[in-house]
């Protein structure tokens, strides 16, 4: 029962770790398109 519960742990760390980089990936193109935005106002 140890092991399935490390095991979960594990998978449950994958899961976030992935998460956390879609968000990143989001966060990263709304900065792009927020400063691309800006700079066509700008012009």
């Amino acid at each position: 029962m140890i092991e399935e519960l490390v095991d979960l742990g594990k998978s449950e760390q994958a899961s976030l770790e992935s998460n956390l980089e879609i968000l990143l990936a989001h966060l990263l193109i709304l900065k792009i398109q927020h400063d691309a935005l800006f700079a066509m106002k700008g012009s």
